[in-house]
């Protein structure tokens, strides 16, 4: 979980980060540029107060620094609001919505769903499977890729072309959730 970070979890040689996860075992991640980048930025805001003992949080309310230095932001969702405030944003954000988003896009971009559940940290490949949609663009790619296979065997178009007068009747399923 990011928002209990600290910067003795942050490894700026190797590019890596340790994450604790939920039932407390560690994960170590790669960082992409832009995160080595924004860390190193706000590094030398954190270095005066490392002589206070023991690995200071990198997410710290601004106050809260001076007054309680080992102390971590908990509560994102403040941070969150101001920022969608900021950006004109009206949909309910979440810090979980960040994480649904960030698996549906690399879904998207044809990473292997066994790497996203790496990433995500789930112990089961099911778990994985439901934080992450399809979208209608990746269908549509798909349904494509079957259009030029047919196409290759001689099967351009259909003969009859057939209409519905009224769409299928869909059986909703409610999910146990």
């Amino acid at each position: 979980m990011a928002r209990r970070l600290r910067w003795s979890d942050v490894d700026f040689e190797r590019g890596t980060v340790n994450l604790i996860q939920k039932g407390g075992s560690t994960k170590s991640l790669p960082m992409g540029a832009a995160v080595v980048s924004s860390l190193r930025a706000i590094a030398p805001l954190r270095r005066k107060f490392k002589e206070i003992g023991g690995s200071l949080p990198v997410f710290q309310h601004p106050v809260e620094q001076y007054r309680n230095p080992g102390h971590a932001v908990i509560n994102l969702k403040p941070a969150i609001e101001r920022a969608c405030t900021k950006a004109g944003i009206t949909k309910r954000v979440t810090p979980h919505l960040f994480r649904h988003s960030f698996a549906t896009h690399l879904v998207d971009a044809d990473v292997n769903l066994r790497t996203v559940q790496k990433l995500l940290g789930h112990s089961r490949i099911a778990t994985t499977e439901i934080y992450t949609h399809v979208s209608m663009e990746t269908m549509r790619s798909a349904q494509h890729m079957i259009d030029a296979g047919l196409a290759a065997r001689g099967h351009n178009k259909p003969r009859q072309r057939s209409v519905w007068t009224h769409p299928p009747k869909l059986q909703v399923i409610k999910s146990n959730r």
